[in-house]
């Protein structure tokens, strides 16, 4: 009875945590081991039957079917595959992201160019603007004022 798969699935569910349970699988664990070790591992059940440890839940739970083994090993064959695609799809976007920005850097650098030589030329003008004036109409504070611009 023991060598056969668990048909009633919803029972094991319910009852697995259930101390009876539990020590069940403990003995299944131990049965490979010296009847010495045994001895220890069965005072350690008793201390512990109180407490329900998380590595008894995982020594609990039901190993998977052939059919479940074989879809998840089909699973992870077919991520093998396409892990490379991903690879290639991820330096493709990194290297289109480096692309962008570069091309926002020439841009702005391009922008700082461009404003500062405007500025450079709207500078000239005023200073041609102020050479031409003529400050022999004026008074003597306006002819300072003008001749420290």
């Amino acid at each position: 009875m023991e060598k056969t798969n668990f048909k009633m699935e919803h029972c094991w569910c319910l009852r697995r945590h259930q101390p009876k349970w539990q020590q069940h699988i403990m003995t299944l664990g131990t049965r490979r081991r010296p009847h010495d070790k045994r001895l220890a591992i069965e005072q350690e059940s008793e201390v512990a039957s109180h407490i329900v440890e998380e590595n008894v839940e995982v020594l609990g739970e039901r190993p998977l079917g052939k059919k479940a083994e074989k879809k998840r090993e089909m699973k992870q064959k077919s991520w093998e595959g396409h892990d490379t695609e991903i690879n290639m799809g991820l330096a493709r976007m990194t290297d289109d992201r480096h692309r962008c920005m570069v091309e926002q850097r020439t841009t702005v650098l391009k922008a700082d160019h461009d404003r500062s030589a405007e500025f450079e030329l709207t500078k000239k003008k005023f200073e041609t603007k102020m050479m031409r004036l003529d400050l022999a109409g004026m008074n003597v504070t306006q002819q300072k004022y003008f001749l420290n611009i």
